[in-house]
């Protein structure tokens, strides 16, 4: 008795575990260590080693909790991993070839599972769990962030994301990248019920994880169109640099700026355009609204400087000039934007038909404010180059050619008035 009392209770423990086995197995719960053990090693970036480690657990057959984990993680390391994206307005790193950045831009998917089936043959079983739906909002919204992501058959549009996030919402599943999604899909609506949803997302996002910059810089640019402006700046200057990458940091640059000229703080404003245009010259909203800034606080030669080192030479190949043109189409053409024209249009060009590209479209604004005389001198500068230009054909110059005798009439007859 004594030997077959220790053996029975051994027996009553292995059968009482083997019930719990089948309770998991049945209800497809999945093991705390397995999930605890995985976010750990996801905590600490190592996406490969957590990934495996959910693929390979007993419960991860069942568990839909365990997939969108799973999937979680392994598009997490889409959001570390240097992409297209950033490759295209990244500069090269010390000793860094052109060949190997592009290698290094393009991720490779960390296990051997196609994400797309496994989201999509469960969340065909099981349409309504807020897990599965979960997992789909991550793998189309991270896909398309990093560009590394051709979907089949997944619905995979902005509003399939928004639908999968919020059906896992509704039932209490959702973490900061979610909340930040949401938000933006309803800042992007652009009305009143979308900037409240919005602000209401990015505020719970804020609250699970403070430092994630695109949820900052956003709830940044949010709180400047609806006049917070503490707020604003608040976010901006959390947001401040902290991409990484000189295009986008530019953006936190360019939006402190804007946010500090609304608040009047005229010095901190000119410095925070300088820097956004010292780390991203070709960025074009930054350009503008320095312009708007220079001319209306009247200081009309770094105003000019700005415009004409800008435009470069010639003006047409700017990446600027097409804003140069938009600006001047809505705020009017000043006095010193007159005499900015004039060195255009006086200016010596190597290639006459990008001259005449540079001033045809020059004059196009000048005749939308009815500056007749300006249009007439750029179309008429813009006539010689195509006659000079061997790219041009004999229908352009004819078309200039009307163009400048339409031009000149009218201001004829302005003139006559």
């Amino acid at each position: 008795m004594t030997h077959k009392e220790p053996r029975r209770i051994e027996y009553i423990l292995l059968a009482a575990a083997l019930v719990i086995l089948i309770l998991t197995a049945c209800t497809g719960q999945p093991s705390k260590t397995v999930k605890e053990r995985a976010t750990a090693l996801a905590e600490k970036k190592s996406f490969e080693q957590a990934a495996e480690l959910l693929r390979e657990s007993p419960a991860f057959t069942n568990s839909d909790e365990l997939v969108a984990q799973y999937v979680d993680i392994v598009t997490s390391s889409y959001l570390f991993t240097p992409n297209f994206r950033d490759f295209l307005v990244k500069d090269l790193d010390s000793g860094e070839d052109l060949l190997s950045a592009r290698r290094n831009a393009t991720p490779a998917p960390p296990n051997e599972l196609n994400l797309e089936e496994l989201v999509n043959t469960r969340l065909a079983l099981r349409p309504d769990s807020p897990y599965l739906n979960f997992a789909a909002g991550l793998l189309v919204s991270r896909g398309s962030e990093c560009g590394c992501a051709n979907f089949v058959s997944l619905p995979s549009g902005r509003g399939d994301e928004v639908d999968y996030f919020e059906k896992a919402y509704n039932e209490g599943i959702y973490n900061y990248w979610s909340l930040f999604r949401m938000g933006l899909a309803n800042q992007m609506a652009g009305d009143e019920a979308g900037t409240i949803k919005a602000l209401f997302f990015y505020k719970k996002s804020l609250e699970l994880k403070d430092d994630f910059i695109p949820l900052r810089y956003n709830y940044g640019v949010l709180s400047l169109m609806t006049g917070q402006l503490s707020r604003a700046e608040e976010h901006a200057r959390a947001a401040l640099g902290g991409y990484g990458v000189p295009g986008k940091d530019a953006d936190t640059y360019y939006l402190l700026a804007r946010i500090k000229e609304a608040e009047g703080d005229y010095i901190e404003a000119d410095a925070m355009y300088r820097k956004a245009l010292d780390l991203s010259p070709a960025h074009t909203y930054a350009f503008s609204s320095y312009l708007n800034f220079l001319r209306n606080r009247e200081r009309f030669s770094s105003y000019e400087e700005e415009v004409l080192n800008g435009l470069g030479n010639p003006p047409s190949l700017s990446p600027l000039f097409p804003a140069y043109l938009d600006f001047l189409s809505g705020a009017g053409i000043a006095g010193i934007d007159k005499g900015i024209i004039k060195k255009l249009i006086e200016r010596n060009y190597r290639d006459p038909y990008e001259c005449a590209a540079t001033l045809s479209n020059l004059g196009r604004v000048a005749e939308l404010w009815d500056e007749l005389p300006i249009a007439l001198a750029c179309y008429e500068r813009a006539l010689e180059g195509l006659e000079r230009s061997e790219e041009a054909g004999e229908k352009m110059v004819n078309d200039m050619r009307t163009l400048v005798e339409r031009t000149r009439a009218k201001a004829y007859e302005d003139s006559a008035q």
